[in-house]
């Protein structure tokens, strides 16, 4: 079979893993749902939910946290730091109200509110960029100034600067591609890529695939960013491009795949990207439906099936970005257990487009546990068939690998637990 080949060739790689040693505490005292937001350079996105009453621990890699509060859509900025245990208290007039035992980290969450206010409106986007990050400078003095040196830390002010310093930079460019105004902007990047900073990623990756193209000839573009960057900005540039036109332009993506692939040395970036171009070869083949698995087996359901031939199944389906599924995974654990494990199996297939936000959530929830990404996600020829186009979905497979529910109620609802019954 020619697409599982490949498949196997690709994926025999190692992700690197960074070492998460950071965390933040967050609870929710209030009675409404909260959501965070976390990019990453990678052109992925992290949300974090919270539930009334409920608490999560984030954790990070780099010296802080920069994460959006989704207050009304509104983005709001926050810095949190190793060890902070903060709580949501209420939710008033769509933001936050946070508290925190440590009287600084209390000012400090409150005042990104005050600072986010004050540049809300604010509309400078014809001036020259210098004196735009000036101004932009001397408004964020000007806030600091009205609160004691005593209730804000020393180094919550310069990531204060820094983020709105790429915001400000970010709707600059913005302004300049919707008034066809060139500006190489170039010296405006870090010597190394700021991995933390929301601000700085959105910024960079939203120059790299709107502000360059607009003034280049796209067929150009990767050999352009190879020769315009340096290290991991070129890398980071090289890759979103490429990530991004998987998912706007797929011709544009399958003509310089290879140009990509010999221009690229980051073999980290490289390997996700080979994910996504045979999720790309697998969504054009009707015929097998691959899975990988986290420890990078491969299979196909059919085989699968086979494997489990004589067993009772539901499929769990799921996603890293699926706050419901992720919820609802205790209890399809819970119902498990109800039944002999000779008789009966939970088979957990994730839609996520992205191998590594799978294997991070798999290791985490689902440890031990049968689970799989099936390749080409929402593209692929299982979802189309069983017409999946939103998650959670459960689904009941008979002892001869039949699909006798292709929609059953959840794990919470004890009729599930009926239902299994009737084809043990």
């Amino acid at each position: 079979m020619k697409i599982f080949i490949t498949l196997v060739v690709f994926l025999c790689f190692h992700l690197q893993a960074f070492s998460q040693t950071n965390f933040v505490r967050l609870k929710n005292s209030s009675d409404k749902q909260v959501a965070f937001v976390k990019y990453d350079e990678f052109g992925n996105y992290q949300h974090f939910s919270l539930s009334p009453g409920k608490t999560t621990e984030i954790r990070f890699e780099h010296d802080y946290l920069n994460i959006f509060a989704l207050e009304n859509d509104r983005n709001v900025p926050y810095f949190f730091f190793d060890g902070d245990e903060v709580e949501i208290t209420e939710v008033n007039d769509n933001y936050y109200i946070f508290d925190c035992s440590d009287l600084q980290r209390k000012n400090e969450l409150q005042l990104a509110v005050t600072i986010f206010k004050a540049f809300l409106q604010d509309s400078l986007l014809n001036n020259n960029t210098p004196l735009l990050l000036k101004q932009t400078a001397i408004k964020i003095d000007s806030i600091f100034l009205s609160y004691p040196l005593t209730k804000v830390s020393s180094k919550f002010k310069p990531l204060t600067q820094l983020f709105y310093r790429y915001e400000r930079l970010g709707r600059k460019q913005k302004y300049n591609v919707t008034n066809n105004i060139e500006e190489p902007f170039d010296q405006y990047w870090q010597k190394d890529f700021n991995h933390a900073l929301q601000s700085y990623i959105i910024t960079f990756r939203s120059y790299v695939l709107t502000y360059i193209p607009k003034f280049l000839n796209k067929d150009t573009l990767l050999k352009h960013l190879n020769h315009r960057f340096q290290n991991e900005h070129k890398e980071i540039a090289l890759y979103t491009s490429m990530h991004m036109s998987y998912y706007r332009d797929k011709a544009w993506f399958r003509t310089h795949f290879d140009e990509y692939s010999f221009l690229s040395k980051d073999k980290n970036f490289s390997e996700k990207l080979s994910y996504l171009k045979l999720s790309d070869d697998v969504s054009k083949n009707a015929g097998e439906i691959i899975l990988i698995n986290p420890a990078k087996d491969t299979t196909t359901l059919k085989d699968l099936f086979a494997q489990l031939k004589g067993k009772v199944i539901l499929i769990d389906l799921w996603a890293s970005w699926c706050l419901p599924c992720i919820e609802s995974l205790p209890y399809t654990n819970e119902l498990a257990k109800s039944f002999d494990a000779k008789l009966f199996q939970v088979l957990y297939l994730n839609l996520d487009r992205e191998l590594h936000l799978f294997n991070t959530y798999a290791a985490k929830n689902l440890k031990g546990k049968l689970t799989y990404n099936i390749v080409g996600n929402f593209n692929s020829s299982f979802a189309k068939l069983n017409k999946i186009t939103s998650i959670p979905r459960y689904m009941i497979i008979d002892k001869q690998g039949r699909i006798v529910n292709a929609s059953a109620p959840p794990p919470t609802d004890g009729e599930l637990k009926s239902m299994i019954e009737k084809y043990l």
